[in-house]
């Protein structure tokens, strides 16, 4: 096998090589949120509130909506706190498919890439079939919505944390 073999990529590997960046960018941001919530709900439960620590991360969201609620503050604080957790919720719904999906990249005809995440979970004993597929102009939508989620939940966490101090 020569050198020349590695020096110029396949379309299909270049289409590879963007949906994983992209996918590692929104997992990145996707742990970032689990994290910033997290830490909110810990520093809640050493200031005395009775906070669920719940292991999904759906359910942490939950509770650090109600969280919000129970700190207080003006109605545009505790709004767009609430707010700014809905947006999060939104976009979080999608992690679990990144994360733990079943990845299949294919090329169309004009070299468009599409992204197709597979995943089965088991919840009662039944499995559900989950998918989601994503071109470029999708992946890209979807980064969007993930960045501005992730910094209104920055923000907004940010001020529960000093509302709670």
């Amino acid at each position: 096998m020569s050198v020349e073999n590695f020096a110029s990529f396949a379309q299909h590997d270049v289409a590879r090589a963007e949906i994983e960046a992209w996918r590692g960018e929104c997992l990145d941001l996707l742990a970032q949120g689990e994290a910033m919530i997290g830490a909110l709900l810990e520093l809640a439960l050493e200031r005395g509130y009775e906070i669920e620590l719940d292991a999904r991360a759906s359910q942490r969201t939950l509770e650090a909506m109600r969280l919000i609620e129970m700190i207080g503050g003006s109605h545009e604080e505790v709004k767009n706190g609430v707010d700014a957790l809905v947006l999060w919720q939104n976009v979080e719904s999608r992690g679990e498919l990144l994360s733990h999906g079943l990845l299949t990249e294919t090329l169309d005809r004009k070299g468009h890439w599409y992204a197709i995440v597979d995943m089965v979970t088991y919840r009662a004993g039944k499995p559900h079939k989950g998918r989601m597929v994503a071109n470029r102009d999708d992946a890209e939508e979807f980064s969007k919505q993930l960045t501005r989620a992730h910094t209104k939940l920055k923000l907004q966490l940010g001020c529960a944390r000093l509302r709670l101090d």
